[in-house]
């Protein structure tokens, strides 16, 4: 418990919500450690404990039959993991994957619905996670479904583009791009080929970086009535 309590006062986000925790649900409490790259738990598991994330990222994916994978969510700090299955007691409909060193907080099911029952402030910061992650998650499959993907694609190099050293750039591989635009490799790179010529962007390994921000704007805006 003191390790719980050490995290609580070092992160701020845990804090918010743990402040009215009653103290024998903290004791039940557990820390996990999760390496870059590793597995939380696989599609398909049965989960019995909900987790918060405390550092580190996580990415929310599933895995068709024929291999393909379709990232549905990149969870950070202060995230639930594993907040519908616990309620639902199926198996998870998702596979979750450190992005990064994760740190997590867990606390078993059965301890979870009665901190919920018993704390007020925890019940309604829980509902109103719960209701951004299906509002982003519809909002996501409804742009998935809908839109080219030369616009998804230009639409996610601006909105997760970072400004560093005068240049705009987006640090992720094609891989992992293609996971979260549901679409093949090959696709992927097909647009950035094209956005190359184009001199809307340059591509050095893993790092995208946007040359001329208005090209990329044309472009997307372009690609919806194509």
């Amino acid at each position: 418990m003191d390790k719980v309590i050490s995290l609580i006062e070092k992160h701020p986000h845990l804090y918010e919500i743990l402040q009215e925790c009653p103290y024998w649900i903290l004791k039940t409490m557990s820390i996990h450690h999760f390496r870059k790259g590793e597995i939380v738990y696989r599609q398909g598991d049965y989960i019995n404990r909900l987790y918060i994330i405390v550092q580190g990222t996580a990415n929310i994916y599933v895995m068709s039959e024929n291999g393909r994978k379709y990232s549905q969510a990149i969870y950070q700090k202060g995230d639930f993991i594993g907040e519908i299955e616990i309620f639902e007691r199926e198996p998870s409909v998702s596979s979750v994957e450190a992005l990064s060193d994760l740190i997590l907080i867990g606390v078993d099911a059965e301890d979870f619905y009665e901190w919920i029952s018993i704390d007020r402030h925890m019940s309604n910061h829980f509902n109103r996670s719960l209701s951004r992650y299906l509002y982003n998650l519809a909002t996501k499959s409804g742009i998935d479904s809908l839109y080219p993907l030369k616009f998804r694609l230009c639409n996610y190099l601006i909105e997760k583009s970072k400004h560093q050293n005068g240049q705009y750039v987006v640090e992720i591989n094609k891989k992992k791009m293609s996971e979260q635009l549901a679409v093949t490799l090959r696709s992927v790179n097909r647009v950035l080929k094209d956005l190359v010529e184009k001199n809307a962007i340059a591509i050095k390994r893993d790092t995208i970086i946007i040359l001329d921000l208005d090209i990329l704007m044309k472009e997307k805006e372009k690609s919806m009535h194509e």
